[in-house]
């Protein structure tokens, strides 16, 4: 269920960019089509995946202004649409702008852009997740050759500010939650490989979840705040995601008390798979429920609900 993410830096020149088509689509008979498959895969890569990433960047700053980076990501993109094994897969590809406008301005032919997201969690907790969206919104370029309104910006990296305080799986799931459908496509979880270390099993914990309910279409979904009238806002984050055959909710408590929640009773959770991630992101346990029913969710935690959606019946 994954898709792969191809990066390509500055000094990529044409004959790495046509030798990479090779490898992904050339038959076993080429050169890098061998290769290829003396390092596993005989089939070629884009027989394999129903879409490949490939994202250009300019970490080292050889460019030095914003219409330099443009050019040289619609060249790169040009030359791989120029290699012969680009025609008969064209719609798996999806090639991403990486690069840092100055100006907020991408006139490249990518098809989306790509930014970076940090968790600067503060002493205001709930304020600094607005702050942390705020931030990357305001670092999305403007696209004006591309229609309004759509969702183009990948998520290509996010984790914690080492600098700041470390969020809750909770907090995490609703910020790349949040955006999700507006002007987010998708989005990644960093996860440094430290066994054992708190930061791994956080990430761990949150690439699960994210992985396993952005799925299909972005639906909102409305809650009422039973509490203290005058709270200013209720500190449940709530998220829907449908496919065809399941509607899929998570629900993240970000104030420091726990939640009761009570589900609609127009939505059926007959048969629902509930499943709870403690602020670490730890999974703790998973059940089917029997009948809609109202839950606890303490401070920090996450809930998935799985729902199975009742199929048409055939003509």
């Amino acid at each position: 269920g994954a898709d792969p993410w191809l990066v390509i830096g500055p000094y990529a020149d044409e004959s790495d960019l046509r030798n990479l088509m090779e490898y992904l689509g050339g038959p076993i008979s080429s050169e890098y089509g061998r290769l290829r498959m003396q390092n596993g895969s005989p089939m070629p890569w884009l027989d394999v995946f129903d879409r490949v990433l490939v994202e250009f960047v300019d970490g080292e700053s050889v460019f030095g202004d914003d219409l330099m980076r443009s050019r040289q990501v619609t060249r790169m993109i040009r030359i791989l649409e120029a290699s012969p094994y680009f025609a008969a897969y064209k719609s798996r590809f999806a090639f991403v702008d990486g690069m840092a406008y100055e100006e907020g301005l991408m006139l490249s032919s990518a098809d989306h852009h790509a930014g970076d997201l940090v968790l600067s969690i503060g002493a205001d907790r709930p304020a600094s997740l607005d702050a942390i969206l705020e931030a990357f919104r305001e670092r999305i370029p403007r696209m004006p050759d591309r229609p309004s309104g759509l969702p183009l910006e990948l998520i290509r990296t996010s984790g914690p500010d080492p600098a700041a305080a470390q969020p809750t799986a909770a907090e995490w799931i609703e910020v790349l939650m949040r955006d999700m459908g507006l002007l987010t496509n998708a989005a990644c979880v960093d996860i440094p490989w430290k066994e054992g270390e708190d930061d791994t099993e956080l990430a761990l914990g949150v690439a699960a979840i994210l992985s396993s309910t952005a799925v299909g279409e972005p639906v909102p979904v409305l809650t009422t705040w039973a509490g203290d009238p005058e709270e200013e806002a209720l500190p449940l984050g709530a998220h829907g995601f449908r496919t065809a055959d399941r509607l899929v909710l998570v629900l993240a408590c970000l104030g420091d008390q726990p939640i009761l929640v009570e589900p609609d009773p127009a939505i059926p959770l007959r048969d629902a798979e509930f499943t709870r991630y403690a602020p670490d992101g730890g999974r703790t346990d998973t059940e089917i429920l029997r009948r809609n029913t109202r839950f606890s969710l303490l401070p920090g935690w996450v809930c998935v609900l799985s729902i199975p959606r009742p199929q048409e019946a055939a003509p």
